[in-house]
């Protein structure tokens, strides 16, 4: 004890001789286990090595002492001042700090575990990697303090004000945050897992770009937060209790990998998913249930397939499908603790004439299954088609593409090629009469069902009473303003309402064309009664015979069984399928014409214009039934004939005030070919066009380009690409060259017969300024926007007077110029778009770029002798107005 008595006495008297001898004997290990230096004076000492476990340092100074790797497990350092003391690895162990000053204390490294270090001030402190793990900082003031990467597991942090303070990758799962401020912290990769964060005082909490993976139930708990950002992670799911935080007003979940909510529901933005995560705490069930297509050329054995994929059954004598036939399959899979797997499984009936109806059915988020026979020939040339209209129709859903009947003929495809063109194919090959690769086609199967968008989607309590309610009425459809009244009462409100049709729609429970204008106003509750009803029109010999003819005494006779379709039915069916543009009514509406059984052959009418106008759509791939339900929707301009609509399944004669058009679908070119002739070619142009676009834009990936043939010579073959030439004119081009003959031709008589000058220029820049005004991003999310500006700013003048002043002067400049009476015009034109652009709070900079460049290329000839005039100078004015 006098030992260290001796020491105390020396450190305290002769601090600059201790400093000094501890420099020259640096390896010597100073014992001060258990001494006493409580209320010393040590600002300043070398204890570098010293063992202070169980010292009395109360009271003590230490203000600027250097401690190195010195042991002070369970040294008693409470009122004790160590601030700005090296503490860097130190064994603080179970050590009492409990009110010393820490400020700016070097504590990196530092153990101090289990520690006492509660109503410390810790401010500004270096406590990267430290362990406190397990200690106590209840009302430390950590206020800026440095913790990255620092252990806290289970450290009591109850009441500490940590605003400010770096916690950047630091460990707190299990710690107590109750009461904690934290404030303007650094929490970026901190492991809040378990952590106690009832009343923690925070506002605002960014955890963007963290590579999170998951996001602890207990942020719920911070009911001050008014703003998350959570932007830049990989979190599949949002925790429930998210919907306790009512004071939030910004929420960013984009660029993650979401599937709770759903990307519907937060597409809707933050109060929308907030109410959803709100009602999942009320109960609810994670549905894994997806729709299953099978397609197929008719014959293949799609209904064989699905049978023994289903039953485990074979029937060699297997009725044809009619239609659509529409089975439950629950499998029990053991990856996700044997639970319930429900496919809706659809089966389209493989005849042609079903083709273009099939389209409607055809929904996303689903999977599918192409069934092919190498017994057919025509079957092999026909797989591209079929991949390309699931493709069309439902994007990227995968695709299992199967050979049937391996047991009598085998064929290999050119899968790679496949693969490179539909990168979401699996091939196979199975016969179902043998059960051969059945069971791997099985496994498979549900594989890629559990990774659908829609399987293990979380339904809240009130998404269930709502689909039960529909799944038990006895209606076979009802409006969809019936449809919200009924989600209305179970507190959904209309957007909600609008995702779950969706939802429902396509896990095939109910039939909502949602995007459709006609349909989107009837939701059909039985999909086989509204499914059944247009397959058996599509069916009937009667029809077939009469070319397409419908007349209202065949309805009994088709629709024959009265409880599901009683006659007073039969009106809602025919509506059906005049807005799947499938029939139109004619003869007061006692008859329908349903185009996809209209006679093959062309009609004879007498019509051979000289000259007319043309106009063709080029089909990268055709999709069925475009020609027809073209026909549907322009019944009203059909030419009649002895009592004849003159339509056929291929085309169809057209009249509009004096002007009459042929319109002709050449499949195998895959070009639909628009001929006018008349005064009102234009007019009449516009409304086919309009049409045209109608149907295209319901086709999600359709890829097709308008074209104008050439006018060098009768009968050119080289077709302009319509777009292309509006932007060439839009730049001021005046000249195209003819593909086949290098012939020079004005790009204005390609394009007048379309459309007058003023309008296409008009519309094209409209076009433009929506393009380059806003850039939409929707991030992987599949829900979540941002919106930004062009890059291109118009410097801000005081007013727009100095703007219209230049254009003044560039028009006076201009008027000296030789130029002919066509591009005299076109100037004008070009001059008043700048015009009106120099009027307009919001001045478009690339519109005033690109009409510069315009009126550059239309004077470009004559700019040579205006080179000694203001006119090169008074476009660089123009052009100081576009940064």
């Amino acid at each position: 004890m006098s030992r260290i008595l001796n020491i105390k006495h020396r450190l305290i008297q002769q601090l600059e001789n201790w400093n000094k001898w501890r420099k020259d004997n640096p390896d010597v290990m100073i014992d001060l286990r258990g001494a006493n230096l409580s209320r010393a004076n040590l600002s300043g000492a070398d204890l570098s090595g010293a063992d202070l476990s169980g010292a009395d340092l109360s009271g003590a100074d230490f203000c600027g002492t250097y401690f190195g790797i010195e042991i002070l497990s369970r040294a008693n350092l409470s009122g004790a001042n160590l601030s700005r003391a090296n503490l860097g690895g130190a064994n603080l162990g179970e050590a009492n700090l409990s009110g010393a000053n820490l400020i700016r204390a070097n504590l990196g490294g530092a153990n101090l575990g289990e520690a006492n270090l509660s109503g410390a001030n810790l401010g500004g402190a270096n406590l990267r990697r430290a362990d406190l793990s397990g200690a106590d900082l209840s009302r430390a003031d950590l206020r800026r303090v440095g913790l990255r990467g620092a252990d806290l597991r289970g450290a009591n942090l109850r009441e500490a004000n940590l605003s400010g303070a770096n916690l950047r990758e630091a460990d707190l799962s299990g710690a107590n945050l109750s009461g904690a401020d934290l404030n303007g912290a650094n929490i970026h990769r901190t492991n809040f897992i378990n952590a106690i964060l009832e009343g923690v005082d925070c506002k605002s909490i960014n955890l963007s770009r963290n590579q999170l993976k998951e996001l602890p139930k207990e942020i719920g708990n911070l009911k001050n937060l008014t703003s998350i950002n959570l932007s830049g992670n990989q979190l599949k799911e949002l925790p429930k209790e998210i919907g306790n935080l009512k004071n939030l007003t910004t929420f960013d979940v984009s660029y993650n990998f979401l599937k709770f909510p759903p990307p519907e529901i937060i597409k809707q933005g933050m109060s929308a998913t907030i109410e959803y995560l709100k009602k999942s705490f009320n109960k609810g069930k994670t549905l894994y249930e997806a729709k299953l297509i099978i397609v197929g050329q008719g014959g293949v054995g799609k209904t064989c397939l699905r049978k023994r994929l289903i039953e485990n059954k074979y029937n060699e004598e297997e009725n044809t499908t009619k239609g659509i036939d529409i089975q439950e399959w629950n499998i029990i899979d053991n990856t996700i603790n044997n639970k319930m797997i429900k496919l809706n499984v659809w089966d389209f009936g493989g005849q042609e004439i079903y083709h273009a109806t099939h389209q409607f059915f055809l929904t996303q988020r689903s999977l599918y299954i192409l069934v092919w026979d190498s017994r057919q020939e025509e079957e092999y040339g026909r797989i591209d088609y079929w991949l390309n209209t699931i493709e069309t129709f439902a994007s990227d859903s995968p695709i299992f593409l199967i050979m049937n009947k391996a047991d009598i003929r085998n064929k290999d495809l050119n899968i790679k090629d496949l693969k490179e063109r539909h990168p979401q194919i699996i091939s196979g090959k199975v016969s179902a009469k043998k059960n051969i690769g059945i069971t791997n086609l099985k496994r498979f199967i549900t594989i890629k069902a559990l990774n659908l968008p829609l399987m293990g989607t979380f339904w809240p309590l009130s998404w269930i009473k709502v689909r039960k309610v529909i799944e038990e009425t006895n209606l076979n459809y009802a409006s969809y303003k019936n449809y919200l009244e009924v989600c209305k009462k179970i507190n959904i409100e209309e957007n909600e309402a609008s995702i779950l049709s969706r939802y429902l729609h396509d896990l095939g429970i109910v039939l909502h064309f949602h995007e459709d204008t006609l349909l989107k106003d009837i939701m059909i509750f039985k999909p086989e009664w509204g499914t059944n009803a247009v397959y058996k029109v599509l069916d009937a010999p009667q029809v077939q015979k009469q070319n397409g003819i419908l007349y209202d005494e065949n309805l009994s006779e088709i629709w024959s069984d009265k409880s599901l379709y009683p006659p007073d039915k039969y009106a809602i069916i025919l509506r059906l399928m005049a807005n799947f543009e499938l029939a139109f009514p004619v003869s007061d509406r006692q008859q329908h014409v349903v185009a996809e059984l209209l006679p093959i052959k062309e009609f004879e009418y007498d019509w051979h214009p000289k000259k007319c106008l043309q106009f063709e759509y080029h089909y990268e791939f055709l999709p069925t039934g475009i020609i027809t339900r073209l026909i549907v929707r322009m019944y009203e301009y059909l030419i009649k004939e002895k009592d004849t609509y003159l339509c056929w399944r291929e085309g169809a004669y057209f009249e509009y005030e004096g002007s009459k058009a042929l319109i002709r679908m050449n499949f195998y070119a895959r070009i639909a070919i628009i001929q006018i002739d008349g005064l009102k070619t234009r007019e009449f142009l516009a409304i086919i066009r309009y049409h045209f676009d109608v149907i295209h834009k319901t086709i999600k990936k359709i890829k097709v380009k308008e074209k104008i043939p050439c006018i060098c010579k009768i009968d050119c073959s080289y077709r302009f690409d319509y777009k292309v030439l509006l932007r060439r004119e839009l730049k001021g081009f005046i000249d195209e060259y003819c593909g086949e003959t290098d012939k020079q031709i004005k790009i204005s008589s390609l394009l007048n017969g379309i459309e007058n000058y003023e309008n296409r220029i008009k519309k094209m820049k409209g076009n433009m300024e929506k393009s380059n005004k806003t850039v939409i991003n929707i991030n992987n999310t599949q829900g979540d926007i941002t919106i930004g500006t062009d890059q291109s700013k118009i410097k801000q003048y005081n007013s727009n007077k100095d703007f219209i002043e230049v254009l003044d002067q560039l028009k006076d400049e201009l008027s000296k110029l030789t130029i002919d009476h066509n591009n005299r015009e076109a100037i004008d034109i070009q001059l008043k778009t700048l015009e009106d652009n120099a009027k307009s709070d919001k001045k478009n900079p690339v519109l005033i770029k690109s009409t510069l460049e315009s009126i550059k290329t239309i004077t470009q000839g004559a700019l040579g002798s205006a080179m000694g005039t203001g006119l090169v100078e008074t476009f660089k004015r123009v052009g100081m107005f576009i940064v």
